[in-house]
C-alpha cells in the first residue's frame, strides 16, 4: 500500500498529498480508508494541507469504514497536539467523539486526552461520563475511567 511507502520515504509523497485528497469524493470505501491511512502518516510533516482540505477529509471519513475513521481521528489527535491546530480542531474532535461508535469511543478518549488542555478537560471528562453506560465492554469502561483519574475527575 501507499501508505507503507510513505512511511519510509515520506518526501517522495509530499507533492502528491493533494491529488490523492482530490480522489476522496470520488473514491469508493476501500480506497478512502487507504487514502487515509496515507495522510496519518502524512500529517505530521504536512498539517496544513490536511487543514486546508479538511471538510473534504472528514465527510469521506464519515461514508467509509471503521479504518477510515480511526485514521481520522489519529489525524485529528496528532494535529490538535500542535499548538497552532488546537484551537480550531479541539470542538471539531468533542464533537465527533460525543457520536462515535461506542467500540472505538475508549480508543478515540485515549488518543485526544494525551493533548487535551485544562480549559476543554471539562468538555471531555461530560462527554465520556455521558457516553461510558453506553460501553458493554467492561475492559473499555476500565479504560475510560483510567482516563477520567488521569483528567483528574476521581
Amino acid at each position: 500500500m501507499i501508505y507503507e511507502l510513505a512511511q519510509l520515504r515520506p518526501d517522495l509523497f509530499t507533492p502528491h498529498i493533494q491529488t490523492l485528497i482530490d480522489e476522496l469524493p470520488n473514491a469508493n470505501r476501500r480506497m478512502i480508508w487507504g487514502i487515509l491511512q496515507f495522510l496519518n502518516v502524512m500529517s505530521d510533516d504536512n498539517p496544513k494541507i490536511i487543514i486546508q482540505n479538511l471538510d473534504m477529509i472528514l465527510e469521506a471519513s464519515d461514508v467509509s469504514s471503521v479504518i477510515a475513521k480511526d485514521n481520522m481521528m489519529a489525524i485529528l489527535a496528532k494535529l490538535s497536539a500542535k499548538k497552532r491546530y488546537y484551537s480550531f480542531l479541539t470542538p471539531i474532535i468533542l464533537q465527533r467523539l460525543s457520536y462515535s461508535a461506542p467500540n472505538q469511543f475508549p480508543t478515540y478518549v485515549e488518543l485526544i486526552a494525551k493533548n487535551i488542555k485544562e480549559k476543554n478537560k471539562t468538555a471531555l471528562k461530560q462527554i465520556i461520563k455521558e457516553r461510558v453506560k453506553d460501553i458493554s465492554s467492561p475492559t473499555k469502561q476500565k479504560r475510560l475511567k483510567t482516563v477520567l483519574i488521569q483528567l483528574g475527575d476521581i
